[in-house]
């Protein structure tokens, strides 16, 4: 008996009869079942690698994330804290208060303990009483030896009064010229003249006695013991100068 596999895997058995003639007998072999079996499951997997691999994109793009840009809440915590609240507020009121060359500030700022001096010229008014002049130019202030950046609005009020009782002067001025906003405030001198020099050359000398009701103001903050000096000449202009 002779016995051969076919192509596709079933068993052929060859059998010679009495008559020599020879019967073939084809017998199914387990392995076209096995055959089929993995053929199945190559299918199966070939269907479920295409089927997983169509998935991959959709899979990628439902779990991309987006950076998030909002701060933790760690370092929020960290920028609220008293302490560095405090230093921002210090480093804007340096940047709001320091001006080229000078200094800009606003009444709130001002505390009654620095040292002011300020210095105006004057000339007689066209109108008014002979002894109320005009302010020419804008005063120069300083602040602790800083010189004072403000806007002159000179107005028709604004005037200096020499007399034998009184020297006082008022200019209206805005403190904080970098807002628009900003409302009027005076710059105010008060004094009572005790002394009087007469010159050589026709000028004179009118001081006073420093004393705690002696002042200047600046935007209602009140500066005491001014010492004043004012020169005044026979034509009527002349300077004031003063300073606590």
């Amino acid at each position: 008996m002779l016995t051969a596999l076919s192509p596709h895997f079933s068993t052929v058995v060859a059998s010679t009869n009495q008559d020599d003639s020879i019967t073939l007998a084809f017998v199914n072999s387990t392995n076209s079942t096995n055959s089929t079996n993995s053929t199945n499951s190559t299918n199966s997997t070939n269907s479920t690698n295409s089927t997983n691999s169509s998935l991959l994109p959709s899979l990628i793009l439902s779990n991309a994330s987006t950076p998030s840009l909002e701060l933790p809440n760690s370092t929020l915590g960290l920028i609220n804290t008293t302490t560095l609240s405090e230093q921002f507020a210090t480093m804007d009121n340096l940047t709001n208060a320091n001006g080229t060359g000078g200094t800009i500030i606003n009444d709130t700022q001002l505390t009654g303990t620095e040292n002011i001096t300020l210095v105006a010229n004057f000339s007689p008014k066209p109108v008014g009483l002979e002894t109320d002049y005009q302010i020419v130019g804008k005063p120069s202030v300083l602040i602790n030896d800083v010189p004072l950046i403000y806007e002159y609005l000179n107005d028709s009020s604004d005037e200096i009064t020499i007399t034998d009782i009184l020297i006082s002067m008022r200019a209206t001025v805005k403190l904080d010229n970098s807002t628009t906003s900003a409302l009027p405030v005076y710059l105010k001198v008060f004094s009572n003249p005790v002394n009087k020099t007469q010159n050589a050359d026709g000028s004179q000398n009118i001081i006073n006695s420093p004393n705690l009701v002696e002042n200047i103001e600046i935007g209602g903050v009140i500066f005491s013991d001014a010492s004043t000096n004012v020169k005044l000449y026979p034509n009527g202009t002349g300077s004031l100068r003063v300073n606590n």
